[in-house]
């Protein structure tokens, strides 16, 4: 009786072995070459806290750069020909009070997270919405 049940039970785990299948990667990945990579402008922006995060609008081709310098702001930069990116205006957040966290583009618009300046754990945080369009 001992051999029948270790003959079924080896039976069931030989049965129930999970077999392996090839998963196919999520994205295609590409080992880029670093070395090949060249400048083609440059931009100061400022010191610490200049274009720490930046956001792409396709539709005006600006770069909207964060710029936690001095003043909270975010500086709109001229990409449409790389080689001649300047910065065309910028939008002053100190009214908002806190730091810039993120910014963000979506259909022509673009999105500020600037932080709480109460200090509280769950203090709620300004979302100013504005056009990407210069009305300057």
């Amino acid at each position: 009786m001992r051999i029948v049940l270790v003959i079924v039970s080896c039976l069931i785990l030989v049965a129930c072995k999970k077999q392996e299948t090839v998963q196919e990667p999520l994205e295609y990945k590409v080992n880029e070459d670093l070395t090949s990579y060249q400048e083609v402008s440059s931009i100061s922006l400022g010191g610490l806290g200049a274009a720490e995060i930046t956001a792409y609008d396709a539709i005006t081709r600006q770069l909207f750069a964060v710029n936690n310098g001095s003043v909270n702001k975010i500086d709109i930069i001229d990409v449409s020909n790389p080689a001649t990116a300047a910065r065309v205006n910028s939008i002053s957040l100190s009214a908002y009070g806190g730091y810039v966290n993120s910014v963000d583009i979506y259909n022509g618009r673009f999105a500020a997270a600037i932080e709480s300046i109460r200090r509280m754990r769950c203090a709620p945080s300004t979302l100013p919405l504005r056009s990407t369009k210069p009305a300057w």
